[in-house]
């Protein structure tokens, strides 16, 4: 089966431990900070704000070639960047806090070097685009407001992260992060209230939960987690009377045994509470091989509660190929986390859905490619990665028809409710 990418949505791997720990050190000033780097403005997308009493909501889409921001059925900008379809890690966009800019580590353009890579931020308001060089820049997250920070470090340097204000022409700050038995890469996972989840890789297998805290600039150890596709999302007002946030891995990604699993962090007090997934595949058929399930998306709905799309299957273990083992595909559908059980929303079959306040919800259809199901003579990379947005306005205060929005369309996005 192709490794699919999970589209995560801003509205934004399993043995975790139980006692957590506060680690002492405090994030250090990074001793050769550097100078302030200049943002050039690119507005020759833009256009002029709208003049409405209430403003219509922003939301954000990627294609192969640009990032198109949009107000409602308008569009406010549309920036030349080439996205990954396959890889997720290249195809991260975020929204600040606020919900003005959308944000994203351009890297794949060019010489497609590290040295090359930059921070664009777009605003939504006006659609100015802004360009910021950021050599071996990686992954950026929106903590607070118009913060971001950002995971930059060259070769020599892995846990370097430079905070930036986007509303302000102040230099960035630099800071070495102190990272508890963390050696690689770092994952910005998610980040709500002033607190970021991140995960880092150790020295052996898996990695490590962190817990960066923007106010004291202090890291607590949340302990080890699985290695695998894992993908977080946020919101400050929950159901759950207050900030939170979800935690979503695949255990065995591509294989048909394969089950995700889903955690909800109250991220002030640091307590992890499991979810029950049975209602979509048993534990028991997937640990017996007998049956898996995936996930295409994540999000936090208007009503303060968790939702998801799964898809899942049977497994038939006369057959070889593990894409050629699913059957009795059940294709990807909404579902709502009710208390700590999910349940079904709708049999509706789609990859995402991303709510718009008063103008209803976007819906992402992207083809599952679940088992050997890929029509013959098609380009995988972009038929099972790529599709149709569409608006759908039938639970808008003036309920309207489905609309086509775009097509080729490889994630969504918009500001956290």
């Amino acid at each position: 089966m192709p490794l699919r990418r999970l589209v995560v949505l801003s509205v934004t791997l399993c043995a975790l431990v139980a006692a957590c720990i506060l680690i002492g050190p405090r994030l250090l000033p990074h001793r050769d900070a550097p100078a302030a780097r200049t943002a050039s403005a690119d507005t020759r997308s833009a256009a002029p704000a709208g003049t409405g009493v209430e403003e219509d909501p922003a939301f954000a889409y990627t294609q192969f070639r640009d990032i198109v921001v949009m107000k409602g059925t308008r569009q406010i900008a549309k920036y030349a960047n080439v996205f990954d379809p396959f890889n997720p890690y290249n195809n991260h966009v975020i929204w600040t806090a606020s919900g003005r800019f959308v944000v994203f580590i351009s890297h794949l353009n060019g010489n497609y070097e590290p040295t090359d890579h930059a921070l664009i931020y777009i605003d939504a308001q006006t659609g100015a685009a802004h360009s910021i060089p950021c050599p071996y820049c990686w992954d950026v997250t929106s903590p607070s407001a118009d913060t971001v920070l950002v995971k930059a470090g060259s070769s020599n340097d892995q846990n370097e992260v430079e905070q930036y204000n986007l509303g302000a022409s102040a230099a960035p700050k630099t800071f070495d992060l102190p990272f508890v038995n963390t050696v690689g890469w770092t994952q910005f996972l998610a980040s709500v209230d002033g607190l970021t989840l991140a995960y880092g890789t150790t020295s052996s297998s898996g990695g490590d939960l962190q817990l960066l805290s923007q106010n004291n600039m202090g890291i607590r150890d949340l302990g080890p987690y699985q290695d695998g596709y894992t993908w977080a999302a946020a919101s400050p007002t929950t159901a759950y009377h207050g900030p939170e946030m979800a935690i979503m891995s695949s255990t065995d990604p591509g294989a048909c045994a394969s089950e995700m699993e889903i955690y909800l962090v109250d991220p002030v007090s640091v307590r992890f509470a499991a979810t029950d997934t049975s209602a979509i595949v048993s534990r028991a058929d997937v640990t017996a091989s007998r049956g898996g399930m995936a996930s295409q998306a994540i999000w936090w709905g208007s009503d303060g509660k968790l939702h998801a799309t799964f898809a899942s299957w049977r497994c038939d273990n006369t057959k070889r190929d593990e894409s050629s083992k699913m059957i009795d595909i059940r294709e990807s559908t909404p579902w709502v986390l009710e208390g700590f059980t999910w349940q079904q929303e709708s049999t509706t079959v789609e990859t995402a859905e991303q709510p718009l306040g008063s103008m209803g919800k976007l819906t992402l259809d992207i083809p599952s490619c679940l088992g050997p199901t890929v029509p013959k003579g098609v380009d995988i990379t972009t038929y099972c990665n790529e599709g149709d947005l569409y608006l759908d306005g039938s639970g808008a205060s003036s309920p309207q028809a489905k609309k086509l929005i775009a097509q080729g369309v490889i994630s969504m996005s918009a500001p956290a409710t």
